[in-house]
């Protein structure tokens, strides 16, 4: 008995359909074929010719989308992408400029040089060679001026967001390319800064009237501590800006953008976010009895630093009753932790079988 095997994508969908309703009319006929009984023949060949039909007509070729937008932190950037001569371009000042970079152009050298913090970029229109802080790199084609317009590969983009932090994704299916910070809370912005210091200069009373410090206190998930369950806060840096600032103003003094900034460089270079706590308890010595644990998808994080729980606890008679209050801090290296998804904060208390969780959204926080 011959076998013949049918590539379907080549059979047209007339003829496929031609194929069932012969395989029904003609096996009405057939009473038997190589021992085999012409019901069990009609059924494997209508399953086959269904089949095939199925495979054809849900064969879908989806053409990915040339990038046709960009996307930096939701705001779209005001310049689209071109297609010359193959080649993926982007418009140079809009893209560089709003991932923070300053632009600079040399007319008569025909240089263009973008410069942020420590990091120098310099290229020069019509040559493939880069300097990254002096060190060469290449990339092809070579960037070039088109309608008043400096151009330059998609991959010089795509550097800047290597060099610079930042996360770029282009989804094939809309043509959108979004870029996005991979730790927003280490690389604020100077507009950030500026809106964290001015928030600090109102005072404690607008502050507290704005709700301020209640918007960066952890949300409880679950746990079985009730009476000795601690208040957590979110100490981003743009929280301690807002603090230090709002501190400064009460003293009458000014908390500088040059001092924000150098601030911001010292916690980036440490790598470090910081979490503060009021720990409760019904023991002087409570910080000996205490751990955390940063919980995202199924990685588990330590803290690298908890400060304060070697302090003995003060009494307070305020909450909601007598009982000792640890202020602390506790630290993670934000190099293991994936701002764009969700994590959970665990606290345990004296042991494993008494904790609390804390929901940690990241997208709710400057």
């Amino acid at each position: 008995m011959s076998i013949f095997i049918i590539n379907a994508s080549n059979i047209p969908l007339h003829y496929l359909i031609l194929i069932m309703q012969y395989t029904t009319y003609s096996m009405e006929r057939t009473p038997l074929l190589g021992g085999i009984p012409s019901n069990m023949i009609k059924r494997f060949l209508i399953l086959t010719a269904m089949t095939l039909l199925f495979t054809l007509t849900c064969t879908v070729q989806v053409t990915a989308q040339p990038p046709k937008q960009i996307y930096f932190e939701g705001f779209r950037i005001n310049s689209q992408p071109v297609m010359e001569n193959g080649t993926l371009l982007a418009e140079l000042r809009p893209v560089t400029e709003t991932l923070g970079f300053n632009v600079e152009w040399n007319p008569l050298t025909q240089t263009v040089t973008a410069h942020k913090d420590d990091l120098i970029v310099e290229l020069k229109i019509g040559s493939e060679n880069v300097l990254v802080n002096g060190v060469n790199r290449k990339l092809s084609p070579a960037p070039e001026i088109i309608n008043d317009r400096t151009l330059v590969t998609f991959q010089f983009i795509e550097l800047l967001c290597e060099l610079d932090d930042k996360i770029i994704d282009w989804n094939e299916n809309t043509g959108i390319v979004t870029i996005k910070r991979k730790n927003k809370f280490l690389t604020l912005t100077e507009d950030e800064i500026l809106e964290a210091l001015e928030i600090g200069k109102k005072g404690p009373g607008a502050l507290e009237r704005n709700r301020f410090k209640s918007r960066y206190k952890l949300p409880v998930e679950e746990g079985k501590l009730w009476r000795w369950r601690p208040d957590i806060w979110f100490k981003t840096p743009y929280y301690q800006i807002v603090e230090t600032s709002c501190k400064k103003s009460t003293e009458f003094k000014k908390y500088t953008l040059e001092e924000a900034k150098e601030f911001i460089r010292m916690l980036k270079a440490k790598n470090l976010l910081t979490f503060e706590i009021t720990a409760y308890s019904d023991y002087i010595g409570i910080g000996k009895k205490i751990n955390f644990i940063l919980k995202q998808e199924d990685r588990l994080i330590l803290p690298q630093k908890i400060t304060g729980n070697d302090e003995l606890a003060d009494i307070t008679s305020s909450w909601p009753f007598p009982t000792y209050k640890l202020p602390l801090m506790v630290s993670f290296n934000a190099g293991e932790i994936d701002f764009h998804k969700k994590a959970v904060l665990v606290y345990f208390y004296r042991g494993e079988n008494t904790f609390v969780s804390y929901t940690l959204d990241f997208s709710r926080y400057k």
